[in-house]
């Protein structure tokens, strides 16, 4: 099993989209420290935005972007025109909870949701993944304008919403072209990526935002290249695309299937950001290293081993210093501390799944002796294992020194 699968198998990951966002300028969504077991997300479903979180400068979104905020941390998402933004209104239909300000400025239509993590130590999940991160799907809905939804004011719906819903009936039939055009082209980059330390990796362009994608197509087609569409990158433009026409469609069930898709979405970014040439530190450049490989594989197939580096070496067919500085490069912590956080981790499970003692659970993943298991449990986690069972693992993690 290839070390995504393990990571995704070991922290199971469910989606649950919130709100639709139909805006016009000016507008903002502003969103707080995401909860225990929270991971916010959003997809621009077509318009522009810019978004502040305080990892770098401001960063320009356009169609097709899914943004994810793997450590939870609070962000705002406007549309950079510095004004007000217009009251905005939420209204239930069939399936979703849309949010509408009825402004006529330029539109923009986000997806708003949540990953959540199953209860467990995430320790793997959040200290092993930028603080956020960009993923481009380019031409998914770029060059589309989403149709405006009839705003439902306190007054109801508008003589100017009407005529605009008329107009959306005659281009539905463009509407399966466009999409058919844009699960074709497939074309994706890792548009950004920001770690804890507020670095982002895109270039400042002459407007004060990192470049865009669409500055990184121009500059590949006058090299006289252009970039293929990943296997990976293909499925979470269809995946984007899909979660897209169901949120317009309102059909009964849209919302229990873009929950669905957003699961999946979760995987697909994660693996397109993890074959990228330009992937971050962490689980996602660990993920490329195939050389590493045959250690990841040991330390979730025998944690119980009294593994040593010298072992982990062997295996990869490397020198220990090699392995070492290879290892450290790719995620910015040692083999032994992602030993440590992988036993942990399956330990978590085991205590929430099962009513195996605690000196059994810490026995299977290494420790010899309860009390070790206790004490480097408690260290790590900030609770012990009888206090984490109790609670179905519903306790914020503590922070991990460096």
């Amino acid at each position: 099993m290839d070390l995504l699968s393990r990571f995704l198998s070991l922290t199971p990951v469910n989606g649950r989209i919130d709100e639709r966002c139909h805006f016009g300028s000016p507008w903002v969504v502003e969103v707080g420290t995401a909860g225990v077991h929270e991971i916010p997300y959003h997809v621009l479903l077509a318009g522009e935005a810019v978004l502040e979180d305080g990892n770098g400068p401001p960063r320009r979104l356009t169609a097709g972007d899914v943004i994810l905020f793997p450590t939870g941390t609070p962000h705002r998402i406007h549309d950079g025109s510095g004004a007000p933004p217009a009251p905005a209104v939420k209204r239930r239909n069939i399936t979703l909870t849309v949010v509408e300000n009825g402004s006529s400025g330029p539109v923009a239509d986000l997806l708003c949701g949540r990953f959540l993590v199953g209860a467990m130590p995430e320790r793997l999940l959040r200290e092993h993944l930028p603080a956020r991160l960009v993923v481009s799907t380019g031409s998914v809905a770029a060059g589309q304008a989403a149709p405006r939804l009839p705003y439902a004011g306190v007054r109801g719906t508008s003589p100017e919403a009407m005529s605009e819903v008329t107009s959306d009936v005659t281009s539905e039939a463009s509407e399966a072209a466009e999409a058919a055009r844009d699960e074709a082209a497939g074309a994706i980059r890792i548009a950004d990526v920001a770690g804890e330390g507020g670095h982002a990796d895109a270039s400042d362009s002459d407007s004060g935002f990192p470049s865009t994608d669409e500055d990184a197509a121009g500059e590949d087609a006058s090299a006289g290249g252009a970039s293929q569409p990943s296997v990976a990158g293909s499925r979470l433009a269809r995946i984007v695309s899909l979660m897209r026409e169901e949120a317009l469609d309102e059909s009964p069930g849209s919302e229990c299937l873009i929950n669905y898709l957003s699961a999946a979405l979760f995987a697909l970014t994660l693996r397109f950001a993890s074959e990228g040439a330009d992937a971050p530190r962490g689980l996602l450049a660990l993920a490329g290293q195939p050389r590493l490989q045959p250690a990841l594989s040991a330390m979730f197939e025998n944690p119980g081993e009294p593994w040593t580096l010298d072992q982990f070496a062997a295996l990869c067919h490397m020198s220990r210093a090699t392995f070492v500085r290879q290892f450290q490069d790719a995620i910015g912590r040692s083999a032994t501390d992602m030993l440590t956080e992988v036993r942990l981790t399956l330990a978590g499970r085991a205590l929430l799944e099962t009513t195996t003692s605690v000196a059994e659970i810490g026995s299977t993943v290494g420790y010899q002796s309860e009390a070790a298991f206790q004490r480097v449990f408690k260290r790590h986690i900030g609770v012990t294992p009888a206090r984490w069972r109790a609670t179905g693992g519903n306790i914020q993690l503590q922070p991990q020194s460096k």
